[in-house]
């Protein structure tokens, strides 16, 4: 369990984020990290869709707190 997460709200998100699957591919050649999410609801869709970006923001925080690896986030796509 995450710290400071209060167990009855993460119950409640993941009602909702258990309708979802995930893929995560490792291209070794292209040194690529894909993860792509398939929502099965429209709930879950709603989701996903408030989800990525700040789960690409967390990631380019983590990268640079922890590695110094410095980059960019690209959204392609959004509507």
């Amino acid at each position: 369990m995450m710290p400071n997460v209060d167990p009855k709200k993460m119950a409640e998100v993941q009602k909702t984020s258990s309708r979802i699957n995930a893929e995560i591919r490792i291209l070794h050649a292209d040194h690529e990290i894909r993860i792509k999410l398939t929502p099965t609801t429209p709930e879950s869709t709603a989701f996903v869709e408030k989800f990525l970006p700040t789960f690409a923001e967390n990631m380019a925080t983590q990268l640079g707190t922890f590695f110094g690896i410095r980059g960019e986030i690209i959204s392609v796509g959004k509507k």
